[in-house]
């Protein structure tokens, strides 16, 4: 069987790296981007590996340096932001058939579903009407229902006021909403690299569909979710630090950011890869496996070093939904990485230190090195001895 480009990515990374995605789509499959084609399920394929900056750069060539297909890529690539965003996604078709539903992409939650219509441009006037009756037909065909699903129409540029005048104009107003390719981008960077909590997420993804805003508290609501939530790791390092021998650091923490570097340490341990979903939560779903890497700098000496983390509920509710999940702990850099099995990992949080303020409940995680052995520190004599549990790649 042929090395698909997924294959080739995984083997040789920095060679793809070095091509632009025309090319790619070039030597992938027949190279050309066809419905149901060798193609296009090998840039599928491909997409689905790539980290979400790879997925940015890709989108932006589609904009900014046209080609062959690159229409159709970019309807592939803004569905896989769907898959990221967390919904159940369906591809729709690249060109239209007399017998079929032309949608894009339809993307399925369990309390809204989103027809999806992808446009590189409103440069030319878009029939509201043809996609409205997509919209209809999957409604008739019992696909969505029409009280809990609507239309977002995704455009490559911001400039997208004769759309909206468009869309403001036509009795289909109400069930279709707009959003910019770095709009969606932006929504995505706020779900992995600032939230761990997915209901959260659940509740700030709403905004995607339909609403009426002459009342703003669900707005506002929303913004205070995200600003509150996107503080909760700082402020937790900041009450553990509570807890150190060394009170003079308190106001000397800097955030650190090595997770992708420890996500590689795991995934050449375990031989597979891993997507990330949240802030700290990955997963290999085609393997049922899921685990969250939190990191933190060295808040001890060369010696005698001193980590600390914060374990969530969130975090502990996420991992509970995989077959197989870990707790990881980056510890100064990705030569240093703690990795436990969750079940295991979940007997000692009983004697843990925890914080409960005002609701925000999360257990304090402290990692302390005694010459060479490592200890998971718990109240105050009942310490064990974690060494085992680093990560070594032979």
């Amino acid at each position: 069987m042929a090395e698909t480009i997924a294959d080739i990515w995984k083997r040789d990374k920095e060679t793809i790296e070095s091509k632009s995605l025309a090319q790619i789509l070039s030597f992938s499959g027949e190279g050309k981007l066809m419905d149901n084609s060798r193609t296009c399920q090998e840039m599928r394929e491909f997409f689905d590996l790539l980290p979400t900056e790879q997925i940015e750069i890709y989108i932006e060539e589609c904009l900014s340096l046209p080609f062959d297909f690159s229409g159709y890529a970019l309807q592939d690539l803004v569905n896989e932001l769907g898959k990221r965003l967390g919904f159940s996604v369906e591809h729709g078709l690249y060109r239209g058939k007399k017998d079929s539903i032309g949608f894009d992409g339809l993307w399925l939650s369990k309390d809204h579903d989103i027809v999806i219509e992808v446009k590189t441009t409103d440069t030319y006037s878009i029939n509201i009407d043809t996609i409205a009756e997509y919209r209809q037909k999957l409604i008739k065909s019992d696909k969505i229902q029409s009280n809990r699903s609507s239309i977002l129409m995704v455009v490559g540029r911001k400039d997208t006021g004769g759309l909206e005048a468009q869309i403001r104009g036509s009795k289909h107003a109400w069930d279709i909403r707009l959003i910019s390719t770095d709009a969606l981008l932006k929504l995505l960077h706020l779900k992995e690299e600032l939230l761990d909590d997915e209901a959260t997420f659940e509740h700030i993804c709403q905004v995607l569909k339909p609403m009426e805003f002459t009342r703003l508290d669900y707005l506002i609501d929303t913004i205070f979710i995200a600003g509150r939530d996107s503080q909760v790791v700082e402020g937790s390092v900041s009450e553990i630090i509570q807890h150190s021998s060394n009170p003079e650091q308190k106001d000397k923490q800097k955030p650190v950011a090595f997770h992708d570097a420890c996500i590689s340490v795991i995934q050449k341990k375990m031989g597979i890869p891993f997507k990330k979903r949240m802030r700290t939560l990955f997963d290999n779903s085609e393997k049922g496996i899921g685990l969250t890497c939190a990191v933190s700098k060295n808040h001890g000496t060369d010696k005698n070093g001193s980590y600390w983390f914060a374990f969530h509920p969130s975090q502990k509710e996420s991992l509970s939904k995989y077959k197989k999940a870990y707790i990881c702990f980056g510890c100064g850099s990705s030569d240093l990485v703690f990795m436990f099995e969750y079940n295991k990992f979940l007997e000692y949080l009983s004697k843990m230190w925890i914080t409960d303020n005002n609701g925000r409940m999360y257990w304090h995680i402290v990692i302390r090195q005694q010459g060479d052995k490592y200890l998971l520190a718990r109240g105050e004599k009942d310490h064990i001895d974690i060494t085992d549990s680093i990560l070594h790649i032979s």
